[in-house]
């Protein structure tokens, strides 16, 4: 199984629905599941999630954090799956997380990526599920 998941690390006054990024990633990739949470999502949501990138053969994750002090809330389950997994995983953030960084630095089951653009952003992802 393929995933990927969009995980939004914006304020809860500034949450959007659209995501134009994840967008263009569904189209793009139309075989790969994907899911989007927030660092404010319920329980439910942050649960199926991690039990997708458990379940994955192939994992993507993107984190979008525009402030380098926000707090990951409810993501910092998936990022708990993402360490122990064993296999392969892309990790892309884009912006400014120091906590993030720590945490996926050096790590030799993660590819980690930090604001790439767009066109390099769909080159990894194209790497990861071809």
């Amino acid at each position: 199984m393929l995933v990927f998941i969009y995980a939004e690390l914006q304020p809860d006054s500034a949450y959007t629905y659209q995501k134009p990024i994840l967008t263009k990633i569904k189209s793009s990739f139309p075989k790969v599941n994907s899911l989007d949470v927030d660092a404010y999502s319920e329980e439910f949501l942050v649960s199926q999630a991690c039990q997708l990138i458990e379940q994955a053969d192939r994992c993507g994750i993107y984190f979008n954090s525009p402030d380098p002090e926000i707090s990951l809330g409810s993501t910092i389950r998936l990022v708990e799956v993402l360490i122990r997994r064993q296999q392969k995983n892309l990790v892309i953030l884009n912006g400014e997380h120091q906590r993030l960084e720590r945490l996926f630095s050096n790590r030799a089951q993660l590819t980690f990526f930090k604001n790439p653009g767009e066109q390099l952003l769909f080159q990894y992802l194209k790497d990861l599920y071809s």
